[in-house]
């Protein structure tokens, strides 16, 4: 598929919009303010990324530690801590190559939706300062200004066919009409669903898969404006 004949581009967040994985950066970032909580937070990724890394980690899993996350906050609070850690540090791990798709992308009049296992809260305000149509991500139900349950299905593996399939039917979009964007073997279900899909500074495993595939592969080397500020 050509991408002049793209209708609706979908794009992962974590190293595939920014250099580095935004939960490390989180919680690294979260060090300096609560220097417990980052650190239990680190130890718990650690264990979390060889999973993922193999193509092993589970949703639930994964929402298990994003719950942990949440735990003694609102969903005020933590949106205010979300917004906080983007402009002192998130904004500044951004691609400057895929700014610049994403802005290519939006001036034609296509729209771009980052679909991400992020929480969407936090995914948000990186969507947000990009410019993009829309964010897809994990969330959790909210009761009496606390967090409760997590929304099913995940957004993740396979859950992300079931929001990308949901957001485009919206608009009479077929998946042969979307491209995806995505450094992860995790990512397989929805790049094989798509028509344009696209692996980015990709792990061993997608690069292998992509290969196979015929995949179009891109290297990302700069950073944005915003990590000087």
């Amino acid at each position: 598929m050509d991408q002049s004949d793209v209708r609706l581009a979908f794009f992962d967040l974590d190293e595939t919009i920014t250099d580095r994985d935004t939960d490390m950066l989180w919680a690294m970032w979260r060090i300096k303010k609560n220097p417990l909580m980052g650190i239990a937070e680190i130890l718990r990724l650690i264990f979390l990324n060889r999973a993922y890394r193999r193509g092993r980690l589970t949703g639930a899993r994964y929402m298990r530690y994003q719950r942990f996350r949440t735990l003694f906050l609102s969903p005020e609070r933590y949106s205010k801590l979300a917004e906080k850690f983007f402009v002192e540090y998130g904004r500044r791990h951004i691609w400057n190559e895929a700014a610049k798709i994403i802005d290519e992308y939006e001036k034609r009049g296509v729209p771009t939706v980052m679909i991400t296992a992020q929480n969407s809260i936090i995914a948000g305000y990186f969507a947000r300062h990009l410019g993009m149509s829309a964010v897809i991500g994990n969330s959790f139900l909210q009761e009496d200004g606390r967090f409760t349950r997590a929304v099913e299905p995940y957004a993740f593996r396979e859950g992300k066919i079931f929001w990308a399939g949901d957001y485009a039917g919206r608009y009479n979009i077929a998946f042969s009409e979307c491209a995806f964007y995505s450094d992860s073997i995790n990512d397989v279900p929805l790049l094989e669903k798509v028509g344009a899909p696209v692996v980015v500074n990709p792990d061993r495993l997608l690069e292998e898969k992509a290969r196979r595939e015929g995949w179009k592969i891109l290297r990302f080397v700069s950073l944005t404006r915003s990590a000087a500020i």
